[in-house]
């Protein structure tokens, strides 16, 4: 006998059915209708056979839920057994629209299955609590969520130039919480290089901006139904956020001034167009900066960017930032802006070994 559990931290999924001993279905629980890709389960076998599970779209938002789900069907998943989260492939013979996992189990095993490679929130806390001891290095927090969960951040070095770093706008694209992650490793290090940014600038880390949407395993929203990567209307004309956690953000950076934003957020799977390892770069629309010097620098940056890292391979072109996005605010402040898309299907070491080299290649772009 199979039983199959919806709830915990990072989970999602809803109506599940029992169609069998060994076979379960259940929906997702979407943002919206296209932010409803993302589920998480458990599966807890009392004795040796196969699960089989099928994942189908929220139905309260049919049809356009359904075409969403279909667009974003990979080819492979994420399954934990007793170690690590490691690749696992979806049933080539799935029914149409529906991801099909068989998954063979042990007695008393217990597996979870997700969409994505997930970092939860928990996990985020104890690795900053860790990091914070070390030298040059202050936890702080922006605030509290709209549930009250506390919006850490991790600042290293020393430095007279700020850089603010970001992840977790989409609380489902965990590879962005993995990137920043491996920065916050990469900066306290010993290298020399990364001491010698510690010297120059002063990084302020934020691997989780919604961490209610972390926990409670929503894909693209917070607990509001508020997407937090457009959640920035005119702020930088004097309006101030709705999303509690987009406020919180604001206000920093019109406290500290940074002289650079980093973002991470983290496609779902591959373009069928693009090419290893398919990830993503956005910028500004030019009518985003009031200053013709400004337009000019974040032009070098995207330069930079386009050739010495692999931010066109999943489309071939920059995508053009929302303008109710953080970057086109911060845009007309003057401060140059680098959003970067990892890929999923990679995993979170390629995730964390890219965070570096994207900071890298911005710092050495505009502080040379």
């Amino acid at each position: 006998m199979l039983q199959i559990q919806l709830e915990g931290e990072c989970h999602n999924g809803q109506y599940p059915i029992r169609l069998g001993a060994w076979h379960w279905r259940f929906e997702t629980r979407a943002d919206d209708s296209h932010y409803g890709y993302y589920f998480h389960c458990t599966l807890h076998a009392q004795e040796a056979g196969e699960a089989v599970v099928d994942i189908s779209p929220d139905s309260a938002l049919l049809p356009e839920s359904g075409s969403s789900f279909a667009l974003h069907i990979p080819e492979t998943l994420w399954l934990k057994r007793q170690g690590g989260w490691e690749r696992y492939p979806v049933d080539s013979a799935s029914p149409e629209g529906v991801i099909r996992i068989r998954v063979s189990m042990a007695p008393g095993e217990i597996v979870s299955v997700s969409r994505m490679n997930p970092c939860p929130y928990s996990s985020v806390l104890a690795h900053l609590s860790e990091l914070s001891n070390s030298p040059h290095t202050y936890l702080g927090t922006l605030g509290q969520s709209a549930e009250g969960r506390e919006i850490l951040s991790l600042t290293i070095g020393d430095g007279v130039i700020q850089v603010f770093v970001l992840a977790g706008q989409h609380p489902a694209e965990f590879g962005g919480v993995q990137a920043i992650l491996g920065l916050a490793d990469w900066l306290v290090s010993s290298l020399p290089e990364a001491r010698a940014v510690r010297e120059r600038f002063r990084v302020t880390l934020i691997p989780t901006l919604n961490p209610d949407g972390n926990v409670t395993g929503c894909c693209g929203h917070n607990r509001q139904g508020e997407d937090l990567y457009r959640a920035f209307p005119d702020a930088a004309r004097g309006s101030t956020p709705r999303a509690q956690e987009a406020a919180c953000l604001w206000r920093w950076v019109e406290t500290h001034n940074p002289a650079l934003t980093l973002n991470f957020h983290t496609y779902p799977q591959p373009s069928l167009s693009g090419s290893f390892p398919w990830e993503g770069l956005y910028t500004p629309l030019d009518t985003a900066f009031i200053s013709e010097i400004d337009r000019a620098r974040q032009r070098l940056l995207d330069q930079r960017l386009a050739w010495e890292t692999d931010g066109l391979s999943h489309s071939g072109g920059f995508v053009h930032h929302s303008p109710d996005s953080l970057e086109s605010q911060v845009a007309r402040l003057g401060t140059p802006s680098v959003f970067y898309e990892l890929q999923d299907a990679v995993g979170p070491i390629r995730h964390r070994r890219t965070a570096v080299h994207v900071l890298r290649t911005a710092l050495l772009a505009l502080f040379p």
